[in-house]
């Protein structure tokens, strides 16, 4: 006998199938961000970054079960030893790809996808900075994309990818959990590896693919110690290293990096970073002024002389924002000033600009904002 907790093998099923094509459909009508599907709740998206309920049947314990079984197919954790959750990545319809994060709620399987656009967006289409085709040149180093949750920084780590992809022939090898965008490049060779399928986790696979003659590494996300030291060893060794981390700011990104660290180890580790890191852009999703969408707001510098002693002292790590509104020839910018050029383009509300401001009350006196 099956239980909630236990995930039955693969098998035709075509009802779940349709149940969750439908749901794909619905949300791809609304231009969803991400889909929430909950046995006896109903089905959720997110729809420019707000939460609506799906005009869809409710599903059942078994249906959402039946959904993983014939979404995840040989993605699916070993029967009888169920982590408690899992993530997976599969494609419908030619239209998107979706990132999967099945997971047990009180014993009963519950689904989040994010949808991934089979297309690579450009970096005009993502309202990138000019400062990013700075991180396309391939030489060593490593180029870090941070944000929260749902900021798009695989949205930008891919278009980044796929532009080196397709303007140097280089080999690239990627490390995910789990792939999102396919990669496509006619000058290079592409390796895409999956953690939990290809290697066992992020540090392995890093490890492993110093092995595998590469000139770009992708490491999909740093989230252990572990693999914030095997990706700077992948810089130091010179290799161009491409990875994405979970901070607001370049400050909070510095300052967590060697954190990692243990605490007779952080010297060093402030020398390495300032020798091994090329560049950093901070990213959020800002709803647009008409409510429909949502337009990028960034914080980006490239490392240069000043940079790194910013970097080396801890007392100048606090000073960087200013430091990075004075290098605009550079391209670099703090996250206030690209707030206020979306302001100045009408693209956000002052509301949004003073909430998402660093210091909301230095911000509505420094561009006048009443």
């Amino acid at each position: 006998m099956s239980t909630a907790s236990t995930i039955n093998p693969p098998a035709p099923n075509p009802a779940a199938s349709e149940r969750m094509l439908a749901i794909l459909d619905k949300a791809a009508e609304l231009n969803a961000s991400d889909i929430h599907i909950r046995a006896d709740q109903g089905v959720f998206v997110r729809a420019s970054g707000k939460l609506r309920r799906l005009e869809v049947p409710a599903v059942s314990v078994d249906d959402v079960a039946a959904m993983i079984t014939v979404t995840a197919k040989r993605h699916l954790p070993v029967i009888g030893e169920p982590p408690g959750h899992f993530e997976y990545s599969f494609e419908a319809r030619n239209r998107s790809r979706y990132r999967t994060h099945a997971f047990l709620e009180e014993g009963r399987w519950a689904i989040t996808i994010r949808v991934v656009p089979l297309q690579v967006p450009s970096f005009s289409q993502l309202r990138l900075p000019p400062i990013v085709k700075q991180y396309t040149e391939v030489k060593p180093g490593l180029i870090l994309v941070t944000g929260p949750t749902g900021s798009g920084k695989s949205t930008t780590t891919a278009a980044i990818l796929e532009f080196i992809a397709s303007s140097h022939e280089v080999h690239i090898v990627s490390i995910e959990d789990p792939i999102e965008y396919r990669l496509h490049g006619d000058r290079a060779c592409i390796t895409q590896r999956e953690v939990g399928r290809d290697a066992p986790d992020f540090t392995v696979g890093t490890i492993a693919a110093m092995r595998e003659d590469p000139d770009v590494l992708f490491i999909g996300e740093l989230r252990t110690p572990e693999s914030i030291e095997a990706a700077l060893s992948a810089a130091e060794t010179g290799h161009m290293v491409i990875s994405t981390f979970h901070t607001s700011t370049c400050v909070s990104t510095i300052n967590r990096l060697i954190a990692a660290f243990p605490p007779d180890a952080q010297g060093a580790a402030r020398e390495r970073l300032a020798d091994s890191l090329r560049g950093l852009m901070v990213q959020r999703l800002l709803p647009l002024v008409n409510g429909h969408g949502q337009v990028l707001a960034t914080e980006a510098m490239v490392n240069n002389y000043s940079v790194k002693e910013h970097i080396r002292d801890p007392q100048k790590t606090r000073t960087l924002p200013k430091f990075l509104e004075r290098s605009g020839d550079s391209g670099m910018h703090s996250f206030d000033q690209s707030l206020y050029q979306l302001l100045q383009g009408r693209l956000i509300t002052p509301g949004t600009a003073l909430a998402s401001a660093e210091s909301p009350g230095d911000f509505r006196r420094r561009f006048k904002i009443e």
